[in-house]
């Protein structure tokens, strides 16, 4: 009897010891494999930021250029606009000039019908002028009003895309947190489209 329940004792013994061990080894593949998770999450994350980062620089610059190219483009339409009314103005002014000292010769009834011609004349070209002044007004504030609007659609655009990306990587953070068991550290999120194109007007 006493042998029985030394050998059970012993049994008893053993299978602790092995139970143990295995536990042990758990314990320290569980350690491998969370160290290993670290590493990789740490690793996707600097990838995920570097990759944002590139594609925000690249959009920044892609928009910058074309807001160089419209201011541009928006600044030779002024200049042309703004020649060909001088040069209206000057050739309406001088056929002015050429036909008050020819009329000045003539007799007085002949002036004053001449005179009344002129004052006509001079208020055609005053509205023409102003006609003139007046869609050059209405062309600019146009074209302001255009740029004006695809810039907003561009800002709201991007600001949606931004929103999207940043959801996105707030996801994967807490998909990869929930896995671990562990707190969702704020991570960095792209600048405000606004503050980007603030800073690409000046």
């Amino acid at each position: 009897m006493a042998d029985y329940f030394q050998g059970l004792g012993d049994d008893m013994a053993s299978a602790y010891k092995d139970r143990t061990g295995m536990v042990a080894a758990i314990a320290k593949d569980t350690e491998g494999l969370l160290k290993k998770f670290h590493r990789d999450h740490a690793d996707m994350a600097q990838a995920l930021k570097a990759k944002l980062t590139k594609e925000e620089n690249d959009r920044v610059g892609q928009t910058q250029a074309e807001i160089k190219a419209r201011i541009a483009t928006v600044n030779a339409i002024l200049s042309d606009f703004d020649k060909t009314h001088a040069e209206m103005a000057a050739s309406l002014r001088s056929q002015l000039a050429e036909v008050k000292p020819g009329l000045a010769k003539s007799e007085d009834a002949r002036r004053q019908q001449d005179q009344a011609e002129i004052k006509e004349r001079e208020a055609d070209v005053a509205a023409l002028l102003k006609q003139f002044d007046e869609e050059h007004a209405k062309m600019s504030e146009a074209l302001l009003s255009m740029l004006t609007k695809e810039e907003k659609e561009r800002r709201e655009t991007s600001q949606a895309e931004n929103r999207e990306r940043a959801s996105q990587w707030g996801a994967a953070v807490r998909k990869m947190a929930g896995v671990r068991g562990t707190k969702v550290v704020p991570q960095e999120t792209p600048a405000k489209e606004e503050e980007r194109e603030e800073a690409a007007f000046t």
